[in-house]
């Protein structure tokens, strides 16, 4: 009897994904590593070897769910950010490639400074991605990491505790930089930033499973980003860093408020890879 093999289930599996995702070739070979517990370079170096039944099986569950557009990231649990894997589930934001680019542009400014320790805030920190990538790459930085949901938190824990940084990266439940008593030299974040009367607008996948709270910024949907601005002139030091991945049509807005907070600043957007405003640097 024959047995499918890895390469012919493959190929099956992305025909299924077609009609549900643009991206179907990343998701297939997604679900290769989850089941096969394969690494991806294993999977194309041995596309004769068989799949098991239960494995298919197994595969056939998530295609399912996937096909009702339940996000793959929270079916598997786990989803790849800036070179690293971190766990994920319905309580935080899936990490955007987008994103990866306030990673890049805070560890360069990280690099370029003279002094060994920085002290990072990293605000609406979700499964704690950001920070955790910054740790990794810059060694000598310590970080604060904020939340207002419990149950993010408990993610990002796992996450932190996964790659052994819970002496560098600390917790905080609390409400943007409230609950912080130490002047900061990076202040990062990617919060809330969508006009809460978009949310007819946005794919299945997103209003019906990510977090609304993580979402939705408000009526303009700059409030919440504004009020970080506005507590960030009193936490932020003089020659610090304020880094903030914004909606691009809110760029111009968001850059003369922050031009007007920190007018002594050298501020600018930065455009994703679409060529988009996304996200905003004040240092210096």
């Amino acid at each position: 009897m024959h047995k499918i093999t890895i390469k012919e289930f493959q190929n099956n599996i992305y025909k299924e994904l077609l009609a549900v995702t643009s991206d179907a070739n990343i998701e297939t070979e997604a679900i290769l590593e989850h089941i096969t517990k394969l690494k991806k370079i294993q999977i194309y170096s041995n596309p004769e070897t068989p799949i098991s039944n239960e494995k298919i099986k197994i595969a056939k569950n998530i295609i399912d769910r996937r096909k009702n557009r339940e996000p793959l990231p929270y079916i598997i649990n786990s989803w790849d950010f800036y070179g690293l894997t971190f766990f994920l589930n319905s309580d935080v934001l899936i990490p955007r490639p987008e994103t990866e680019i306030l990673v890049d542009t805070a560890l360069y400014w990280l690099n370029s400074r003279q002094n060994s320790i920085q002290l990072i805030a990293d605000i609406g920190t979700g499964s704690g991605c950001i920070g955790i990538a910054i740790a990794i790459h810059h060694s000598s930085s310590k970080i604060i990491a904020v939340d207002v949901s419990k149950k993010a938190l408990e993610t990002a824990c796992r996450n932190i505790h996964n790659y052994n940084l819970s002496k560098r990266i600390h917790l905080i439940n609390g409400d943007l930089l409230n609950s912080i008593d130490s002047k900061l030299d990076l202040i990062i974040a990617n919060l809330p930033y969508i006009p809460n009367k978009e949310s007819l607008d946005l794919q299945e996948e997103i209003i019906k499973f990510e977090p609304h709270q993580a979402l939705f910024g408000g009526e303009k949907g700059t409030e919440i980003i504004e009020n970080l601005i506005l507590q960030s002139k009193k936490y932020l030091k003089k020659d610090g860093c304020f880094l903030i991945e914004i909606n691009p049509p809110q760029a111009n807005e968001l850059y003369e408020k922050i031009v007007n907070t920190w007018p002594a600043k050298k501020t600018k957007i930065i455009k994703d890879l679409s060529g988009s405003d996304r996200i905003i640097m004040s240092q210096g």
